[in-house]
């Protein structure tokens, strides 16, 4: 949690943003901004943020940020900006709220690539079979052939192929189902 004036310097900050910042006292973050302790890129962005609503008084509430910690690190950031209004309802500063959501990201990101992975082995595994459906029915209609042309094929070894086919599309079905 931290406070900043109009010009978007830091007037005070809790221990955990004063370790955000990299120090450990209120005075050794006293009037710096974004600039003196990020990247510029994500400074300026910051500063854009802020001025907009210090211009039109709209807060931005739960914004997910991607940042660099003191120690260089990509972290992430849920932050929300509030404007401070005086008794005359003129903006006199902003309050600032964030909140480490570096740990959750990664979850999500682990989370994705498995669905991917789910994804892709799940059209493997339908794929592999609706061409096992195929094989069976071949073999199942040539079988049939034989038993209705020549009936040099026994009814249980029809019977035999005719269940083999229909597990195998049930199985397939069960697969698209997924």
């Amino acid at each position: 949690i931290y406070f900043k004036d109009t010009k978007s310097r830091y007037l005070i900050n809790n221990i955990s943003h004063l370790r955000q910042l990299g120090v450990t006292a209120q005075k050794d973050a006293l009037g710096k901004s974004d600039h003196d302790t990020l990247p510029k890129r994500f400074a300026d962005q910051y500063l854009k943020d802020e001025k907009n609503i210090l211009k039109t008084g709209k807060p931005l509430i739960n914004i997910e940020e991607k940042t660099i910690n003191v120690s260089g690190q990509e972290q992430w950031l849920t932050t929300s900006k509030i404007p401070i209004f005086d008794n005359n309802r003129k903006i006199v500063g902003m309050v600032g709220i964030g909140r480490n959501i570096t740990q959750q990201k990664k979850a999500e990101e682990e989370l994705e690539v498995a669905r991917r992975k789910i994804i892709s082995e799940s059209k493997v595994e339908l794929n592999s079979a609706k061409h096992q459906v195929e094989i069976v029915k071949k073999d199942y209609e040539a079988t049939k052939k034989l038993f209705d042309s020549l009936g040099s094929v026994s009814e249980d070894e029809l019977w035999k192929k005719e269940l083999e086919y229909k597990h195998a599309v049930a199985e397939f079905e069960r697969l698209e189902m997924m």
